[in-house]
């Protein structure tokens, strides 16, 4: 699977989190990190650049964190923007995609791109999940301030509209022939989640389908405000993912050539 990889080191025992992490409807994890001397690895099999984080419960105070780059044979920290507050809420952490040092290597007995997330100081949270969605809560209160109203009994956030738009996104890559080769000797890939390689691209698109999502689950006939809001919002999508330029990872190595830098979106005109 060209999924994330997640271990938790405690104390230098790993465990293997991955199938729990990067599912945000299943399984939750408690972690009572200490700071001197456990690690979360999060690793693809290529470089990448963002991560979202949900949590169940969040850090009841910033650990400031730390994130380093695996170089090949240690560990380098980077900048990156945290919009979980250190933990302490759910949100993306992003960093710069185009570092000339990440670089594969073994953690865990597995070959990955691996970032390591640290912490200046000990903490405990419960994470529902740790992958990547397109759009948050936030985008969605931007577009429509009383959003949290229409909450299922039981969640605390709408995760999981917004990984049924993510994957509803990707599919319709899918759809539209995309794919990834590494090179010519293999075989094509299925796009994947990970295969844009600027979600901001999308995000308005996802924040648009997700919420039509949300207005026909709480619709009770085609008559209804909220049936309408779902159109509305469904010719929203429609217009935000018509995008000129979208740039995927059509080689499937985590940077961005030239040729996927050009990659528009184009119409034909034929003379009848």
């Amino acid at each position: 699977m060209r999924d994330l990889k997640v271990f938790y080191s405690d104390n230098g025992v790993f465990s293997d989190l991955s199938n729990d992490m990067r599912d945000y409807l299943r399984d939750d994890n408690a972690f009572t990190f200490v700071a001197a001397e456990d690690y979360i690895y999060v690793g693809l099999h290529k470089p990448f650049y963002a991560i979202y984080a949900e949590f169940e419960t969040a850090s009841a105070s910033d650990p400031t964190l730390d994130l380093a780059i695996s170089t090949g044979a240690a560990f380098s920290s980077i900048s990156f923007t945290d919009d979980t507050k250190g933990f302490t809420r759910s949100g993306f952490v992003r960093w710069d995609r185009e570092m000339s040092t990440w670089a594969q290597q073994s953690v865990n007995s597995e070959s990955q791109y691996w970032l390591r997330i640290g912490a200046a100081s000990d903490f405990t949270m419960t994470v529902r999940g740790i992958n990547v969605v397109f759009s948050d809560d936030t985008d969605l209160q931007k577009e429509m301030r009383s959003i949290d109203n229409f909450k299922s009994s039981g969640d605390s956030s709408f995760i999981a509209y917004h990984v049924s738009a993510r994957d509803e996104i990707v599919q319709s890559m899918r759809n539209a022939g995309r794919v990834t080769m590494r090179n010519d000797s293999e075989n094509l890939k299925e796009f994947t989640q990970w295969d844009f390689l600027d979600i901001d691209q999308v995000r308005n698109a996802s924040k648009y389908l997700t919420l039509a999502k949300i207005m026909f689950d709480v619709s009770t006939n085609p008559q209804d405000k909220y049936y309408e809001r779902y159109k509305d919002f469904i010719d929203k999508y429609a217009k935000a993912f018509d995008l000129y330029l979208l740039w995927y990872d059509s080689d499937d190595d985590g940077e961005m050539s030239q040729a996927e830098n050009r990659n528009f979106r184009s119409v034909g005109l034929f003379k009848i």
